[in-house]
């Protein structure tokens, strides 16, 4: 079995990503799972651990893990660059949505 991609979560998008969670009612129910998904990755559970967690196939963390890693070097960019908060969540929003 091969070893999981890491990635890591800025603390400004660990900070978009938790208030998501915390609004479950307003955040849409893919969001909401994805950023669990990412959070959980960031603190390095495994892919099986999330799906078992979670109640996923362990595909479905390898995905967004992927994704995000596929993406960190633009969001650490954007946030060098001092984009806003709401730049950085739409940047977010972008990775987290459906390919």
């Amino acid at each position: 079995m091969s070893k999981a991609i890491e990635i890591a979560v800025s603390n400004r998008q660990r900070t978009i990503l938790e208030k998501w969670i915390r609004n479950k009612a307003t955040t849409p129910q893919r969001l909401f799972e994805r950023c669990q998904i990412i959070l959980m990755c960031a603190d390095g559970v495994s892919n099986h651990e999330v799906g078992q967690r979670l109640d996923l196939d362990r595909q479905r963390p390898r995905r967004w893990r992927r994704r995000w890693a596929e993406n960190e070097a633009r969001m650490a960019t954007a946030e060098l660059e001092e984009a806003s908060d709401k730049d950085l969540a739409k940047m977010l929003v972008g990775v987290l949505a459906d390919a």
